[in-house]
C-alpha cells in the first residue's frame, strides 16, 4: 500500500499524525534559541601598552619586541602581529582554534607580567584583553556638512 492510500483509508490516523507534527513544531519553535548576534569567541588576545612621548622605533625596540619575545613561548600560538605607533604598542596574539580563550588570556597575562620587568619604567601597565566581537560597532556612519557639529550629531542619531 502506498502512503496516500493509507492516509485516505484511515483519516483519523492521518489527522493524529498531522496534529502531532503541528504540536511538535509549535513547541520546538517556542524553545529554539535565537540570538541576533550569537556569542562567538575567537581565540585572539590583544596586549596594548602605552609609553608616552616615545617614537614608533623606540616603542618597537623597547616594548613590542620584548612582549613578542615573551609571548611567543606560549603553547598554541598560531600568529603574533604587532603595530608600534607613537607612544603605543599593540600586540595581537592569535591562538589555534582548539585553545580555550580564557586559558590563553591568562597565559598571556602571566607572560606580560614576566616581561614587565624588562620594559621601560615609565610605561603604563599593559592591558591584556580578549577579542570581543559583540563590542565592535555594527555600522559606521560618516556625516559631513555645513551645519554645526551638534546638529550633524542629531541627524546621525536619528
Amino acid at each position: 500500500m502506498k502512503l496516500s492510500d493509507t492516509a485516505i483509508q484511515r483519516p483519523v490516523l492521518t489527522t493524529m499524525f498531522i496534529a502531532a507534527f503541528l504540536i511538535f513544531g509549535i513547541v520546538g519553535y517556542q524553545r529554539i534559541g535565537i540570538d541576533l548576534y550569537p556569542e562567538v569567541e575567537f581565540p585572539v588576545v590583544t596586549v596594548t601598552t602605552i609609553l608616552r612621548g616615545a617614537s614608533p622605533e623606540v616603542v618597537e625596540s623597547e616594548v613590542t619586541d620584548v612582549l613578542e619575545e615573551e609571548i611567543s613561548t606560549i603553547e598554541g600560538v598560531d600568529e603574533i602581529r604587532s603595530q608600534s605607533f607613537e607612544g603605543l604598542s599593540n600586540v595581537i596574539v592569535t591562538f589555534v582554534l582548539e585553545k580555550d580563550i580564557d586559558v590563553a588570556a591568562q597565559e598571556v597575562r602571566e607572560k606580560v607580567a614576566v616581561a614587565t620587568a624588562r620594559l621601560p619604567r615609565d610605561i603604563e601597565p599593559p592591558v591584556v584583553q580578549k577579542l570581543d566581537i559583540s563590542a565592535s560597532p555594527i555600522m559606521w556612519i560618516a556625516v559631513s556638512g555645513d551645519r554645526p557639529y551638534r546638529e550633524l550629531s542629531y541627524y546621525a542619531d536619528k
